[in-house]
C-alpha cells in the first residue's frame, strides 16, 4: 500500500510547496519579453528514480535584465524528498552573453526521515554556445541519528553489548561544470563535464566527476494540444565518486509556458537562454558516520524482572555447574547452556534478583542507553537440570529463592532422577524466604513449585508452563498476588505437596491466620489430578483453602479445563473451595470452565465442591451447598460427575 500512498503524498506536498510560492508569480504584461513556465520531469537511475516539478517566474524585467524566482520540488518512490526556493538575476551583456547569480534555500528529508536545511549560492556565464557555472553549498551543521544498533559478544562467560550509532550529516561543498553546444540545425544539443567536492572534518570527503548530455526540442506545432513555446528535453548523465559509486540517469521533461509571450522564434538565441533552468546539485549531500562505544555489560529483562548482568553457564558435570552458578553475583541472569543434561546433587540457593533461563529462550538485553535487542544463546545447548536422590518425605528442590529478591525462570526443564519416590519434592521453593516477585514462563517441571511465606508480600506469575504441582500459601500477616495462565498443571505422582490435612492437589492456594491472598487471574489452564489420594483423605484438581480473617479474593477463574481421575473417600472434587470457620472466598468471575469430578461427592461443613452431587451447577446450587463461598459472574460452565 505504501508504494501507492507515498507518491500521492509527495504530489500533494509538491502542489502545496509550489502553491505557497504563487504570490511571487506576477501577472505578465503584454510588452514583457519573458514569462513564467512550469517544468515537470522524471529521471530513471541505476540506484533510484527521481520525479520533479519546477516553477520559473519572472519578477521584474527590462530589455536585458531579468529578476526571477525558481521554486522546485523533487522526490523519489522512497522517503526522500527535497524542496528548493530560489531567487536569481540574469543580465545580457553586449547582446551575446549572460551573467547570472542566484541563491536558494533548500529543505530535504533524507531516506532515514531526517530533515536538513541548506543555503545554495551560484553564478553562471552563458553564451549561445558555452555554459560555465559554479555552485557553493552551505548546509546547517550537526549530525542526525539514523539508527542505533547493538551487537552481543562474550567475554569469558559474561555477555557484553557494543552499541553503535549511525549518523548522517550534511556536507558543505562546491561543484562546477562547463558545457558546449554541438552545432545542429533545429535541435539544441549540449554536452557538459564537471566535478564536485564535498568535505567535513569528521567524514570522508566526497569528490567526483560528472558528465551529462541534453537535447532540447521546441514544440513548434509538433504536439497539437501543447503551446508552440513548450520545450521537450531528454538527458543522460553520469557521475562517480568513491563514496556513492556510480550514479547514472536517463531523463525526460517538458517545460510549458503559463502565460502568452512573444514567440520564441522571434527572440535571439541569447534571449531564449534567459529562462533556461538553473543547473545545481539535486540533493543536499549527506554522508554517513558511525560512532561505536566500548562494550558494556548487558542488562536483561525477563518477565519484568531486571538483571544488571548476563552470564552463560556451560558445564559437563554437576560440580562444575554448581560452582559456576554459585560464583555469579546478585542481580545476574543465568543462561543454562550445558552440553548435556546436568544432574544437580545439591540445592542451589539463588541470590537476590538472580534469574534462570534456558539457552534457546530469547532474552531482552540492552546496555546503557542503547537499544533493546533479543538475544538467544546457543539454541542447540541443553537446559535440562535433573534433581538426584529424591527421598520420600524430604524436600530437595533444585532452586531456593532469596528473601526480598526478584526471580524469573524461562525455558528450562526441571526433572527428577527418580520421581516415583519424591513425595514432597519441589523443584522451586521459597525455602522460608519471602521473594518479592517470582515469574515462571515456559518452564517444564516434573515436580512442583512451592511459595510458602509467613511475612512480607510476594507476586507470583506462572504462564505457558507444564508443572506437576503448584502450592501457594500465605500465613501470619503475609500477602500474595497470584496470576496463573495458559499452563498444564498435572499431578501424576506423589511429587506434589502432602498437606497437614492429607489433601493433595495439582493447584492449591491457601491463606491462613491474618494473611491476604488475592488471585488476579487463573485462566486458560489445564488442571488435572491423575494420582490417588494420600492418607485416605482427598485428591483435587484445584483447591482453595481459607482460614484467614481477611476474605480470599479470586478475581477471575475462567476458560480452564479442570479434572481429577481418582475417586476419593473424602468430600473432594475437581475444584474445592473451603472457607473454614465461616471465612469467605469471593469468586468475582467464575465462568466458561470445563470441570469433571469423575466421582460423586457430598458437601460437608463449609466446603463447596463444584459439580457435587445433589446441587445444580449454577449460582443457586452453590449458595445452597454452602453460604460461606460466594460467586460473582457465574455462567457457561460445563460441569460433569462421570464415574471412573
Amino acid at each position: 500500500m505504501k508504494i501507492f500512498i507515498a507518491p500521492l503524498q509527495r504530489a500533494m506536498m509538491a502542489f502545496v510547496f509550489l502553491s505557497s510560492a504563487s504570490f511571487i508569480v506576477p501577472v505578465q504584461a503584454e510588452e514583457e519579453t519573458w514569462g513564467p513556465n512550469i517544468t515537470t520531469g522524471a529521471k530513471i537511475g541505476n540506484q533510484r528514480d527521481l520525479y520533479s516539478v519546477e516553477l520559473f517566474s519572472p519578477l521584474k524585467q527590462d530589455d536585458d535584465t531579468l529578476l526571477f524566482s525558481d521554486i522546485r520540488f523533487r522526490t523519489d518512490p522512497g522517503d526522500d524528498w527535497e524542496g528548493n526556493v530560489g531567487f536569481g538575476i540574469r543580465r545580457i551583456y553586449n547582446r551575446d552573453k549572460i551573467l547570472g547569480a542566484y541563491g536558494f534555500v533548500d529543505f530535504r528529508q533524507s531516506p532515514s526521515n531526517n530533515k536538513f536545511r541548506q543555503i545554495t549560492l551560484g553564478a553562471e556565464y552563458l553564451t549561445e554556445t558555452w555554459d560555465f557555472r559554479v555552485n557553493t553549498y552551505l548546509p546547517e551543521r550537526g549530525k542526525k541519528l539514523v539508527s542505533h544498533t547493538a551487537t552481543a559478544s562474550l567475554s569469558g562467560s559474561q555477555v557484553f553489548l557494543e552499541n553503535s550509532q549511525n549518523f548522517e550529516k550534511a556536507m558543505p561543498g562546491v561543484d562546477a561544470e562547463v558545457g558546449y553546444k554541438i552545432p545542429t540545425n533545429d535541435i539544441d544539443t549540449r554536452v557538459f563535464v564537471g566535478g564536485y567536492h564535498f568535505w567535513d572534518d569528521d567524514l570522508e570527503n566526497v569528490t567526483g566527476l560528472r558528465g551529462r548530455a541534453e537535447v532540447s526540442i521546441e514544440n513548434q506545432d509538433r504536439v497539437k494540444y501543447l503551446p508552440e513555446d513548450a520545450i521537450f528535453r531528454v538527458s543522460a548523465e553520469t557521475q562517480y565518486d568513491d563514496i556513492r559509486d556510480g550514479n547514472h540517469f536517463a531523463g525526460a521533461e517538458i517545460s510549458i509556458p503559463l502565460y502568452s509571450v512573444p514567440k520564441r522564434k522571434s527572440m535571439s538565441g541569447i534571449e531564449r537562454r534567459m529562462t533556461n533552468p538553473i543547473v545545481r546539485d539535486i540533493d543536499i549531500v549527506t554522508s554517513p558516520s558511525v560512532t561505536t562505544a566500548p562494550p558494556e555489560a548487558a542488562e536483561a529483562n525477563i518477565g519484568g524482572v531486571e538483571s544488571s548482568s548476563v552470564y552463560i553457564v556451560e558445564a559437563e558435570d554437576t560440580a562444575t555447574f554448581e560452582a559456576a552458578v554459585s560464583a555469579l553475583p546478585e542481580d545476574s541472569l543465568i543462561i543454562v547452556a550445558n552440553s548435556a543434561p546436568i544432574v544437580v546433587e545439591n540445592t542451589i540457593a539463588l541470590k537476590a534478583n538472580q534469574s534462570v533461563v534456558g539457552a534457546g529462550a530469547e532474552v531482552a538485553v540492552q546496555a546503557g542507553a542503547g537499544p533493546t535487542i533479543g538475544y538467544i544463546a546457543n539454541a542447540s545447548a541443553n537446559s535440562e537440570l535433573i534433581r538426584s536422590n529424591a527421598l520420600y518425605g524430604s524436600s530437595q528442590p533444585i532452586f531456593t529463592l532469596a528473601d526480598a529478591g526478584n526471580h524469573s525462570f524461562r525455558g528450562v526443564t526441571l526433572t527428577n532422577e527418580n520421581e516415583s519416590v519424591g513425595g514432597t519434592q519441589m523443584m522451586i521453593t521459597a525455602g522460608g524466604n519471602t521473594p518479592e516477585s517470582v515469574v515462571i514462563d515456559n518452564v517444564s517441571s516434573s515436580s512442583g513449585v512451592q511459595i510458602d511465606i509467613t511475612s512480607g508480600s510476594s507476586n507470583v506469575t506462572v504462564t505457558n508452563s507444564e508443572i506437576h504441582g503448584i502450592d501457594l500459601r500465605t500465613r501470619n500477616d503475609s500477602s500474595m498476588v497470584v496470576t496463573i495462565k495458559d499452563n498444564i498443571i498435572d499431578r501424576m505422582s506423589n511429587v506434589a505437596r502432602v498437606y497437614s490435612q492429607n489433601i493433595t492437589s495439582s493447584l492449591f492456594i491457601e491463606a491462613m491466620n491474618t494473611s491476604t491472598m488475592v488471585v488476579e487471574d487463573i485462566s486458560g489452564n489445564i488442571i488435572r489430578d491423575q494420582f490417588s489420594k494420600i492418607g485416605g483423605r482427598a485428591a483435587l484438581g484445584a483447591g482453595f483453602l481459607h482460614s484467614s480473617s481477611t476474605p480470599m479474593q479470586v478475581n477471575k477463574m475462567t476458560d480452564n479445563t479442570i479434572s481429577r481421575t481418582d475417586e476419593g473417600s473424602w468430600d473432594a472434587g475437581s475444584v474445592l473451595g473451603q472457607g473454614v470457620g465461616g471465612d469467605i472466598i469471593y469468586f468475582s468471575e467464575f465462568h466458561d470452565n470445563s470441570v469433571n469430578n469423575n466421582g460423586s461427592f457430598t458437601a460437608v461443613g463449609s466446603r463447596v465442591n463444584i459439580g457435587q452431587e445433589g446441587f445444580s451447577a449454577d449460582e443457586d446450587g452453590f449458595e445452597e451447598a454452602n453460604s460461606g463461598m460466594t460467586f460473582g459472574d457465574f455462567d457457561n460452565n460445563v460441569i460433569t460427575n462421570d464415574l471412573p
